[in-house]
């Protein structure tokens, strides 16, 4: 939600890996994650952590937003839009495990939703249910590529719509949510 709760749950449960959002309002994912770093030195010279693995998610493919995230502290860097596999890889690397795949119909089924994500179908009626000012925000989220104002927005309408049109900002399809919201003004 945003770096000072981030750093909140840190020092509540001390994961073993984060996946740090760079971009958060409030204090954003590059002072939580330094704040993050002083705090386990702190506890390390009383050795009662040990160092958790931060791994930053942030929209830029970039060598210098590479080392950026690096620079403040992150073990390893994920750009969006990431994968499953990317995910399960950056999981096993760094927390040392590995995992069995078996399948299956349940498994099968489940898969679903992470695979199939472009394939929501959308109409500008389905909007006209919210209200202006509620489009005029989602179109501003859009056209900055706010995923996370995005979903805030989109938690405020019926859960039907909501499923669909968190798979087109899940797979970063902001220009068709655009499309959306443009009969709606």
């Amino acid at each position: 939600e945003n770096g000072e709760k981030a750093i909140a749950i840190w020092e509540q449960w001390q994961p073993h890996l984060i996946f740090m959002d760079m971009q958060m309002p409030i204090l954003d994912g590059y002072a939580a994650t330094r704040q993050i770093r002083i705090r386990e030195q702190e506890l390390a010279s009383m050795q009662i952590i040990t160092s958790t693995k931060i791994i930053a998610l942030t929209a830029s493919a970039f060598s210098e937003q590479r080392q950026k995230t690096l620079d403040a502290g992150c073990d390893d860097f994920v750009s969006k839009p990431f994968r499953w596999e990317k995910i399960v890889e950056i999981l096993s690397q760094h927390l040392q495990i590995e995992y069995l795949y078996e399948s299956n119909s349940e498994n099968t089924n489940s898969s679903y939703s992470i695979t199939n994500k472009s394939n929501a179908i959308l109409d500008r009626e389905d909007l006209a249910i919210m209200p202006i000012e509620w489009t005029h925000q989602l179109s501003a989220a859009a056209a900055q590529g706010n995923d996370s104002r995005c979903l805030e927005l989109i938690a405020q309408i019926p859960s039907a719509l909501i499923i669909n049109l968190t798979k087109l900002i899940e797979s970063y399809q902001f220009d068709k949510l655009m499309l959306l919201i443009q009969s709606q003004e």
